[in-house]
């Protein structure tokens, strides 16, 4: 029988993070290699919104982010994630709720760094191709008159009512705000006897042995609503005055919640502000044309690579011989049916340089596609795909904002109907609005 000495440390950091770190050096001494999933792996974690907005995960979060996933069954008993997660993220279709969605890039990011099919897989052998732009397509007659459409600039202008909107923030904040009071966690665990470097990999070798949870109650000054105030400017956009009149509105109850967790309370409620600004101003916006155009240089002034079969296809109707997508489940279905059908002229994925001033940031449509004359109702298309339905009589949030935006730019741009755009999930989607 061998002594055992047992090393006690009081870590500098939460107990997730140090029991993950230390197994993760002493894995990486055997071989790294995938690890499994649990509520750890968000902690600490900062997401960043479509609005810009960071999102640090706290450890009550980052568990409510991982029972969420179980629920979805998303996540085995095993700590794996599941063939439905992987067909959802294929179809663009993941769902974790209306808290979580902001975030969800963040969210799959972390996913796959824990599990990469690429990293238990045999190593693809394909190296990443540089897709080169075809000057002959870029000239064929189809594409220069959808071109000389699509290539003009416009500018915004918004006139709505600062009551309006003050009022609907004040409802919008009473009725969803929830703030989940500061709290401190003692945890403690052992890490005993070590039989393989499974054990490390899934993160099974230390055990949890207490755990003990208070919650605070810090007491904010009034000087701290000046930085409050100031930090809603910085995030919303909006003047002080308009922000102090929100504030003011509220109910007692709900800016008391302020007091339970001050930095939580400043990122909800700029979220919830913005998508009501977003909204308010979308109902109002108007686009006009600058008489600018945009240089044919942005479709030559970035490197664009990818891997024939995992996130790019090679292509005969593109203006570049590859396609690169952004999704492996929605763009590439949609650029692989473009490919195939036979009253597609020319299409090209449209170059980042290539965006529409909204008010919520610019915003870089998906797709030019440029039909056979007489093949359908409408040649010339501007294409978004999205894996699941939009509609404009059901706008929501930011991102649907700029959305409306871009119809609206389109509609500025289009004379009698001679360019259209539209949110599709796939080509018989586009089909069916080029067709009416």
């Amino acid at each position: 029988m061998f002594d055992i000495n047992i090393l006690t440390v009081i870590a500098s950091e939460s107990y997730e993070q140090f029991a993950k770190q230390l197994q993760n050096e002493i894995s990486e001494l055997v071989n790294s290699r995938p690890m499994l999933i649990t509520s750890t792996l968000f902690i600490d974690h900062v997401f960043e919104t479509a609005e810009g907005t960071k999102v640090k995960i706290t450890v009550d979060t980052a568990r409510k982010i991982y029972n969420k996933l179980i629920r979805q069954d998303y996540i085995n008993d095993d700590g794996r994630l599941t063939e439905t997660y992987h067909e959802a993220k294929r179809n663009d279709n993941l769902q974790l709720g209306d808290e979580f969605q902001p975030i969800l890039s963040g969210i799959v990011q972390a996913l796959d760094n824990v599990f990469d099919p690429k990293k238990i897989n045999p190593d693809d052998s394909r190296k990443p191709k540089e897709a080169n732009f075809d000057e002959e397509k870029f000239k064929k007659a189809q594409f220069q008159e959808l071109w000389k459409r699509i290539n003009v600039k416009t500018y915004y202008k918004v006139d709505f009512e600062t009551a309006e909107l003050i009022g609907k923030a004040i409802n919008a904040i009473d009725k969803h705000l929830s703030v989940t009071e500061i709290r401190m966690v003692v945890e403690e665990g052992v890490m005993e006897e070590v039989w393989d470097k499974e054990q490390l990999e899934a993160g099974t070798a230390m055990k949890q042995t207490k755990a003990k949870t208070y919650n605070v109650r810090e007491t904010i000054g009034t000087g701290v609503k000046y930085d409050l105030i100031g930090r809603l400017v910085m995030e919303t956009g909006l003047t002080r005055r308009t922000l102090v009149a929100i504030l003011k509105g509220i109910r007692p109850e709900t800016f008391y919640q302020f007091r339970m967790n001050p930095e939580e309370f400043i990122r909800k409620t700029a979220n919830i502000i913005n998508d009501e600004k977003a909204m308010a101003v979308v109902q109002k916006i108007c686009y006009e044309r600058t008489g600018n155009t945009y240089d044919v240089d942005i479709f030559t002034e970035s490197t664009i690579r990818g891997k024939v079969g995992i996130n790019a296809i090679e292509s005969t109707k593109s203006l570049y011989d590859l396609v690169v997508v952004d999704s492996e489940g929605v763009e590439k279905k949609f650029a692989e049916a473009l490919e195939a059908q036979e009253n597609v002229a020319v299409y090209t994925k449209l170059p980042k340089g290539f965006y529409i001033n909204t008010p919520m940031g610019h915003y870089n449509p998906d797709w030019a596609i440029a039909f056979n004359e007489g093949t359908v109702k409408h040649i010339y298309f501007i294409a978004e795909t999205k894996g699941n339905e939009w509609q404009r009589s059901q706008l929501r949030g930011a991102e649907d904002a700029k959305l409306e935006c871009a119809a609206r730019h389109f509609e500025a741009i289009s004379q009698g109907g001679n360019i259209v755009y539209g949110v599709v999930k796939d080509y018989k989607t586009l089909y069916d609005k080029v067709m009416k």
